[in-house]
């Protein structure tokens, strides 16, 4: 199966670059079951060679399921938003029309976007855009498509598609923090919690008559100057109910103390550092009572803080890396495949291995090359 020949093309792979698996601190997938399975899948075939591997499911993709499901009646909404957008979108000529009507208008956009369900932040943005040019689209679908553009006049839509917008244009912010090179799962997690308490307090707020954290469902009723029904807001709490749900069923320790808290927080007056076993826990007490030490820290990268203690406090500083050193999310992974995808497009199909490899280093390579020392190096040709 292909699960065999993935995990003999990592074993391989291994083998002829000379790794070893005693070194592999921790391995982070897409959470499949083929990749999971402790009987037959990618994590028993690697636990079987080193035990210690820490298996981590990506955090990105965990976020990306817990916004996914929006309800029913949120989902006919969404399904009528694609509609509108692929009547003016598939057809050239109704394009160049709305282009024209909403140069007409003086509108700041004059096009719609494409919705995905492949790219993760398509829904917030092409949400958003046709809340901004809801007045144009209203115009132009009066005579093509009545039943769509009767829609755009229906407060109840309007305001639970102003709720999506806005939504949505927060998770995407949450995703868009969640990406990054230099991240680890600490930073990824405290990122989480504060969305988590976030939410919950948008639901609080939101019970109690308050509108203002969204900000296109709070223009639209205070434009028209009109109050929420009860059917538009018992959507909206059963929806934020279910995505504080969701949060809780994908990251399931959000809510409880980080028992890792002593690495980002070492010198906090309430940290709790019982659970570290007493040989960490004597240098962890060594590095809270030295004050330039506490300097440093909060000067410092959390992971490069860490690296300076390895030669006095190397317990402690390996515990810490352990951690800092996994990979929280496939960021780095997607990145490279969606430059590989860049790279070998049609119009160069017959790179050669070689080139191909050549150039995907260049392509995710955190180096700035030096143009300059590249060129004195290569001798002119002698017949200019």
């Amino acid at each position: 199966c292909w699960v065999c020949l993935g995990v003999l093309g990592v074993f391989g792979f291994f083998v002829i670059n000379e790794l070893e698996w005693s070194k592999c601190v921790g391995v982070c997938t897409d959470g499949a079951a083929a990749m999971t399975g402790r009987i037959s899948g990618f994590k028993a075939e690697v636990t079987k060679v080193s035990p210690d591997v820490r298996f981590v499911h990506c955090i990105i993709h965990r976020e990306h399921l817990t916004f996914r499901k929006i309800g029913c009646e949120l989902n006919l909404i969404m399904n009528d938003v694609v509609s509108m957008v692929n009547i003016v979108k598939t057809r050239a000529l109704n394009t160049r029309l709305f282009k024209i009507l909403c140069e007409d208008m003086g509108s700041n956009h004059n096009t719609l976007l494409f919705h995905t369900d492949v790219r993760w932040l398509s829904r917030g943005k092409v949400l958003k855009r046709v809340i901004e040019l809801s007045d144009e689209l209203r115009i132009f679908l009066r005579e093509i498509k009545p039943d769509l553009s009767a829609l755009l006049s229906n407060e109840k839509w309007m305001c639970l598609a102003s709720y999506l917008a806005d939504v949505f244009d927060k998770v995407n912010e949450l995703n868009v923090s969640l990406q990054g090179q230099s991240t680890n799962i600490l930073v990824l997690t405290s990122k989480l919690q504060a969305f988590n308490k976030k939410l919950s307090s948008w639901l609080n707020a939101f019970n109690n008559g308050d509108t203002s954290m969204f900000t296109s469902l709070h223009d639209f009723l205070t434009v028209n100057e009109l109050s929420l029904t009860t059917s538009v807001a018992s959507v909206i709490t059963e929806h934020m109910s279910s995505m504080l749900q969701f949060l809780s069923k994908y990251f399931p320790n959000l809510n409880i103390n980080n028992e890792y808290n002593w690495i980002k927080t070492p010198f906090s007056t309430s940290l709790k550092y019982d659970h570290i076993p007493w040989a960490i826990k004597e240098q962890l007490i060594e590095i809270r009572e030295d004050s330039t030490l506490e300097s440093e820290f909060h000067e410092k990268e959390l992971s490069e803080f860490w690296l300076r203690r390895q030669q006095e406090y190397p317990l402690i500083s390996k515990a810490a890396l352990l951690i800092l050193i996994l990979f929280a999310s496939t960021y780095l992974c997607e990145t490279a495949f969606s430059q590989l995808q860049i790279i070998k497009n049609q119009h160069r199909s017959c790179l050669s291995q070689h080139s191909l490899e050549a150039n995907l280093r260049i392509a995710v390579s955190n180096i700035t090359p030096d143009i300059n020392m590249l060129c004195k190096n290569i001798q002119a040709h002698p017949s200019h």
